[in-house]
């Protein structure tokens, strides 16, 4: 007699899909609930379906992610139990934390949803193609300044494209007997453009952190002035370091680039604005906003 299989249970749905429902049901619980909440107060009971997801969600995530992180939620698991135990007058602060955590959670989700198709794009890889392929004197305005913007669709991974992108132009033309740029500036320069795009763009976790942290502050306002403080301090580093990206020669261009970067920026335009214009019509937060926006 043979060893008898062990088979699956049929109707058993892989934990991937599992997550994915609870990821969905988040991200449409919250926005359902913070936006139709304004209209019909009882759809603000979807804030707990959202928390609830959000919290199933991290338990059957929590065995795949490092040891600290493991550490830091089950202690928060009973921190939490014991708040509510000894200090019962602490819950509101706690349901605040909660809910604020969930909209975290959500447009965290919902930047995750768009990683993969942004950089599977070939106008993406176009457009940063042709950043790059600028000639030498401009090669470093160009991504300095570039990169941020194409960071407000692909966040911190445009360092690592553009990177990719580079390496591989540059052994392309060496294959051919050209003279191939340098990667290391051009990672450099996008590594500065991506850094600071992280200061004003209005759907990149740092401006969520502070905006949200800040109960007072005008998200409109800052974003004003943190965009400008960026470019100010972009350009000032560009001054400083005249001698970034002068030494390579230069690229030539990039077939379709000068169309695939024009598209790029306009839906980077296209995207801000809608935003922004969420923000105020619907009287919601950026992360709720985002979260409206992204999967678009």
């Amino acid at each position: 007699m043979g060893v008898p299989r062990i088979l699956p249970r049929t109707g058993a749905l892989p934990l991937h899909r599992i997550a994915g429902g609870l990821a969905v049901a988040m991200i449409a619980a919250l926005v359902a609930g913070q936006v139709g909440g304004r209209f019909l107060p009882g759809l603000g009971l979807l804030d707990w379906v959202a928390a609830a997801a959000a919290v199933m969600l991290a338990l059957i995530r929590l065995p795949q992610v490092q040891r600290i992180a493991r550490r830091f939620a089950l202690g928060a698991l009973v921190v939490a139990a014991l708040v509510a135990i000894l200090a019962p007058e602490a819950l509101p602060a706690m349901q605040r934390a909660l809910f604020q955590g969930t909209a975290f959670s959500a447009f965290l989700t919902t930047l995750g949803l768009i990683r993969a198709p942004v950089r599977a794009s070939k106008l993406i890889g176009a457009a940063a193609a042709r950043l790059f392929a600028y000639p030498a004197r401009l090669r470093a305005l160009a991504m300095t300044f570039g990169a941020q913007f194409l960071s407000v669709l692909f966040n911190i991974g445009t360092i690592g494209m553009m990177s990719d992108i580079a390496a591989d132009h540059a052994a392309r033309a060496r294959g051919e007997g050209k003279p191939g740029i340098d990667p290391a500036p051009v990672t450099l320069a996008a590594l500065r453009g991506t850094l600071m795009m992280t200061v004003w763009n209005p759907i990149g976790v740092g401006f969520a952190i502070v905006t949200s942290a800040i109960p007072g502050l005008d998200p409109v306002l800052f974003l004003a002035l943190s965009f400008g403080a960026a470019m100010l301090v972009s350009a000032g580093g560009l001054l400083l370091d005249r001698g970034a990206g002068m030494a390579d020669p230069e690229s030539g261009t990039v077939p379709g680039g000068d169309r695939a970067l024009a598209a790029i920026l306009a839906a980077v335009a296209g995207l801000i604005a809608v935003t922004l214009g969420l923000h105020r019509a619907l009287d919601v937060s950026f992360l709720v906003a985002a979260c409206l926006v992204l999967p678009l």
